[in-house]
C-alpha cells in the first residue's frame, strides 16, 4: 500500500474545512424557512423507511438541537443539559435532535440520554441538515465534518399551500463550557449544497488506489483518553501478534454486526487465541459510540476495536461500499475479514511502526452485507489453521534442513531422523 496514498487522504481530511467555503454563505438566518430534508429509519421489522423533517415537526414548535455524534461525551452532556432545561421550564416547544449518527446508534443513544422519549431523534447521515442550517464544523475528536452544538427554535408558518416552518431563534455554543457565541464572530459555515459533502467524500475515494493492496500499513488514529483528552496512536502499537484477522464492519450497533458477525469471535474467542491470532474490529463510527457497543458486545475486550470516522483505512485497502448507504451514511466499510502476517523491518533496538508490515494472506468480502458467511469466525478460523499449519510445517523443514548442513550433527541414528523429516 502506498505511503503516498494515505498521506494524501490524511492532508484532505485535515484541509478540507478550508477549501470547501462559500464566503458569502453564514449560518441560517432568524425568519428564514428550515429545509424539509429527508432522512431514513428502521420499522419495527428492521426494513428502512424514509421519513421528512416536517413529518417529525407534525406541526409543532420544535427546537433543533444540532450535536457531533451520538455517544460522544460532550455531545451527551449538552443534550442531557438541553432536556433537563425543558422540563424546568416546561417548554411547549418539541424536542429534535439531529447528529451524523445512523438510526440504528441513534436509537441506543436515545434510551440512555432520554428514558422519557422527549427527544425526536434524527439521523443526520449524510450532513444534509447541517449543510443546510450552515450548522457544520471540523469536529476534532474524529476530525469529520459534524455539526456545531447547536439549537435553533422553529415556528410553523401556514403559507398558501402548505404549512413552512421558519427559524425564530439560533445560537451555537462552545464544546468546552456550552458557553454562548457571538453570532458575528463565526467563520463562514459551508456552503448550503446537500452534495458538497458528497463531493467531498468522492474526492477523498478516487485517493484509493487503483489495485487493491497485498499488505496492511501503518495508520495513524485517534481516540479519547477517560478526561476526554484527544490522543492519536498508530495501527502497529496496537497490533502485537504475529497473525491478525481484520474484521471491517458497516456499523456499529447495527442488528447484523452485533448479532451475527463479532459474536462468533468473541465466542471462538479461545480458539484463535490457541493459534497466537489477534481479532481486530474496525468500523467508521464515532469512537465513543464503538466503544459503548463493544461495552455491550465485547465486556472482556477481546476484540481490539478501532474507530476510524475518515475512512482512510477502508480508503486505502479499497474497501468502502461503491455507493453511499441510505441509512449508514457515506465510507460504509465492506463486511470483510483478513488474515494477515507481521514481517517487521526494523533493526536492532529500533520500533519504527512505518518498518512494520502485516501481509494479507486470505481474505474474505461478503458483498450481501445482511450477511456474514464468508467473513464469518468459522470460515476464517478453518482457514487460519490451515495457513498456519502449512507455514509452520514449511518453518520446521527449512530448520531441519539447516540442521542437517551443520557438522555438529555426527549422531547417525539423529542424522537418519533429520533425513526422514527433510525428505518429506
Amino acid at each position: 500500500m502506498s505511503s503516498v496514498v494515505m498521506k494524501n487522504i490524511s492532508s484532505l481530511y485535515h484541509t478540507y474545512p478550508q477549501t470547501i467555503v462559500d464566503p458569502d454563505r453564514h449560518v441560517i438566518r432568524v425568519g428564514e424557512a428550515i429545509p424539509n430534508v429527508d432522512f431514513t429509519e428502521l420499522d419495527e421489522h428492521n426494513n428502512p423507511q424514509t421519513r421528512s423533517l416536517y413529518e417529525v415537526f407534525n406541526g409543532k414548535s420544535c427546537v433543533l438541537i444540532g450535536v457531533h455524534a451520538a455517544f460522544d461525551t460532550v455531545s451527551t452532556n449538552y443534550l442531557c443539559k438541553a432536556i433537563q432545561d425543558a422540563k424546568a421550564m416546561k417548554s411547549k416547544y418539541s424536542l429534535c435532535c439531529f447528529a451524523p449518527s445512523a438510526f440504528d446508534e441513534m436509537k441506543k443513544w436515545k434510551k440512555k440520554v432520554d428514558p422519557e422519549s422527549m427527544v425526536a431523534m434524527i439521523p443526520d447521515v449524510h450532513r444534509n441538515l447541517a449543510s443546510y442550517l450552515g450548522l457544520c464544523g471540523h469536529e476534532k475528536v474524529t476530525n469529520v465534518v459534524a455539526p456545531c452544538l447547536s439549537m435553533v427554535s422553529v415556528e410553523p408558518k401556514q403559507n398558501r399551500t402548505r404549512i413552512e416552518y421558519r427559524a425564530t431563534y439560533i445560537t451555537i455554543y462552545s464544546r468546552s463550557n456550552f458557553s454562548h457565541i457571538e453570532m458575528n464572530t463565526l467563520p463562514p459555515m459551508p456552503f448550503p449544497n446537500k452534495l458538497w459533502y458528497e463531493n467531498l467524500i468522492q474526492e477523498v475515494i478516487r485517493q484509493s488506489p487503483e489495485k487493491t493492496p497485498t499488505d496492511l500499513m501503518d495508520t495513524e488514529f485517534t481516540e479519547q483518553d477517560e478526561k476526554e483528552k484527544v490522543k492519536s496512536f498508530h495501527l502497529m502499537e496496537r497490533l502485537t501478534q504475529k497473525h491478525v484477522i481484520l474484521l471491517t464492519m458497516p456499523g456499529a450497533h447495527t442488528p447484523t454486526c452485533g448479532e451475527k458477525h463479532a459474536p462468533p469471535y468473541i465466542k471462538n474467542y479461545a480458539e484463535f487465541e490457541k493459534l497466537g491470532i489477534q481479532i481486530v474490529g474496525y468500523v467508521t463510527n464515532h469512537f465513543r459510540s464503538m466503544m459503548a457497543w463493544a461495552n455491550e458486545i465485547d465486556p472482556d475486550k477481546k476484540i481490539t476495536w478501532i474507530s476510524d470516522p475518515t475512512g482512510k483505512l477502508i480508503v486505502a485497502l479499497r474497501l468502502q461500499m461503491p455507493q453511499n448507504h441510505p441509512r449508514l451514511g457515506f465510507l460504509v466499510p465492506k463486511r470483510s475479514a483478513h488474515f494477515m502476517q507481521r514481517h517487521d523491518y526494523n533493526t536492532g533496538n529500533d520500533k519504527d511502526p512505518s518498518k512494520i508490515r502485516y501481509d494479507i494472506l486470505y481474505s474474505q468480502i461478503d458483498e450481501n452485507a445482511a450477511m456474514c458467511v464468508k467473513s464469518g469466525a468459522d470460515n476464517m478460523l478453518n482457514k487460519a489453521k490451515e495457513i498456519i499449519t502449512k507455514s509452520t510445517f514449511k518453518e520446521e523443514k527449512q530448520e531441519v534442513g539447516n540442521k542437517r548442513l551443520s557438522p555438529s550433527n555426527d549422531d547417525p541414528k539423529k542424522k537418519q531422523k533429520l533425513n526422514t523429516v527433510s525428505n518429506l
